[in-house]
C-alpha cells in the first residue's frame, strides 16, 4: 500500500493510499464512466463497478466530506449531498 502524498502544508491526500485498490482504477476501466455526463446508463454501469468494489466505504467517505461532482462510494453528488455530503456542483450547459 503506498504512502500518503502532500497536496497542501500539513493535508494528505489519503486517496493514494486507498485510490489503486479500488474496482474503478481497475484495467479496461473508464474513469469518464464516474463523471455523470454519460447519461443514466453511464451512471448504472459506474454504479455497479462501485458495487463490486472493496473499497467503496472509503471512497464514499472521501466522497460525502470532498466532492461535489461525480460518483463516489456508489452515489452520485445528488444522492451524497442528500445524506449529509457537500452541495454538488451546479451543471454548465
Amino acid at each position: 500500500m503506498g504512502q500518503p502524498t502532500k497536496t497542501m502544508p500539513g493535508r494528505f491526500d489519503y486517496t493514494q493510499v486507498w485510490r489503486p485498490n479500488a474496482a474503478c482504477a481497475g484495467p479496461g476501466i473508464d474513469p469518464e464512466l464516474f463523471h455523470e455526463h454519460g447519461g443514466d446508463g453511464a451512471v448504472a454501469r459506474a454504479k455497479a463497478i462501485c458495487h463490486t468494489c472493496p473499497i467503496m466505504d472509503a471512497c464514499l467517505t472521501f466522497g460525502l466530506r470532498n466532492e461535489n461532482s461525480g460518483i463516489w462510494g456508489g452515489l452520485t453528488a445528488h444522492e451524497r449531498y442528500r445524506i449529509g455530503g457537500r452541495r454538488p456542483a451546479v451543471r454548465k450547459g
